[in-house]
C-alpha cells in the first residue's frame, strides 16, 4: 500500500490546526470527541493528543536517529496525565511496563519511564 500523496504535509496541517485549538485554555474544558467517539471529557481528550505527539514523536525520533527535544512545560503537563492514567492504560496494553528512571532525571525522561519506554534507549542499542 501506498501512502497518500502528501500525507505527512496534510498531517502537519492538521497537527498544526489541533496544537493551535488546543493552546487556548477553554478547549480542555467540558467534553469533546475523538474520531467521532461519544463525548469524553476534553481534558482527556487532549492529554491523549499531547502523549500521542510527545511519546510517539520521541519514539520515532529515536528509532531514526535523531536527538529528541522536549520542552520543560509541556513535559510538567504530561508527566501529570501520564502519572494519572498510567496504571489504567498498562492494564489495557497502551503502556509497557513501568521503566525505572532515577528521580534527578530529566521530567520528560521520568515520563518516559512511566509511559513504560527507557529514556536511554538509542538506534540499533
Amino acid at each position: 500500500m501506498t501512502a497518500e500523496p502528501d500525507r505527512a504535509e496534510a498531517y502537519a496541517a492538521r497537527s498544526a490546526e489541533t496544537a493551535a485549538v488546543r493552546s487556548d485554555p477553554r478547549a480542555w474544558d467540558g467534553e469533546t470527541t475523538l474520531t467521532g467517539s461519544r463525548p469524553t471529557p476534553a481534558r482527556f481528550v487532549g492529554g491523549i493528543l499531547l502523549g500521542e505527539w510527545l511519546l510517539r514523536g520521541w519514539d520515532l525520533a529515536v528509532a531514526t536517529g535523531q536527538k529528541p527535544r522536549t520542552d520543560d512545560e509541556l513535559a510538567a503537563v504530561l508527566y501529570d496525565d501520564v502519572a494519572a492514567k498510567a496504571e489504567t492504560a498498562r492494564q489495557y496494553g497502551v503502556f509497557g511496563p513501568e521503566v525505572p528512571v532515577p528521580a534527578s532525571a530529566p521530567l520528560f525522561g521520568r515520563v518516559l519511564g512511566l509511559a513504560g519506554r527507557d529514556p536511554s534507549w538509542k538506534r540499533g542499542a
